[in-house]
Parts: structure tokens; sequence; C-alpha cells
């Protein structure tokens, strides 16, 4: 971990900087801009656009930039094409457990009754 005052490498269990003094403080705030500007770190910040999808950048300053976007989902208020598609998943799901996944395990039981009873006819 880095001061951010100093930007110094110090270990995580410290509560001051060995060597500027600093207090650390261990838990996650948000930066001003001057300390935005010195610090070596990891920043994330934080957009929105116009159609509701959120944007975060990861500034490390040994990788450069990452950016990953996040698309919001809300089925309250979702259109039907949605509500179909979530639909047609869960039909999808349910008709291979009822197709294809019942009749394989019905298959195998019987399979298995056959083979106890033709052993136990033979040892009985």
């Amino acid at each position: 971990m880095k001061c951010i005052n100093c930007n110094q490498e110090i270990d995580e269990a410290v509560d001051k900087c060995p060597y500027c003094g600093n207090e650390i403080q261990n838990s996650v705030r948000v930066l001003t801009n001057e300390e935005k500007i010195k610090y070596d770190g990891v920043t994330i910040e934080s957009e929105s656009n116009e159609e509701g999808n959120q944007s975060y950048s990861f500034n490390d300053a040994m990788d450069g930039q990452h950016h990953i976007f996040v698309k919001n989902v809300n089925f309250r208020t979702s259109s039907w094409t949605s509500r179909l598609l979530i639909f047609l998943i869960i039909a999808g799901i349910l008709s291979f457990l009822l197709f294809i996944a019942l009749p394989v395990a019905l298959v195998g039981i019987g399979i298995g009754v056959i083979v106890w009873s033709i052993l136990s006819f033979f040892k009985g």
C-alpha cells in the first residue's frame, strides 16, 4: 500500500506512515482533486450516460486505465421484449428438464431395476 501523502510504500498494518507521519486510514474515501493528482495507487471513478448505463474507470499507476461498463437491468419497468426473453429462457430450462433430463433419469432407473432383478433372480 502507498501513503497518500508522500507516496512511499508502507505496510498495510501500520496506523502511521513511517516516512512522513501521516495518519493512515484503511477505509475507502473520496479523494480531492489535489490528492488525485499526486496519488499513485488504484482509483475508481464512476460515470453514467443518458441511457442509464454505469461506467467504472479503474486507474492504476502501474497498468494504466481500465474500463468496465455495467448495464442497469430493471425488471419492473422492462419492455415486453425483455419479459419475452426471460419467459423463453425459463420455458427452455423447463423443457430441457421435462423432455431430456427426466426421460434420461427414468431410463437409467429402469435399467437399474432390470439389472437388479436379473442379479437377484440368479443369486436367489
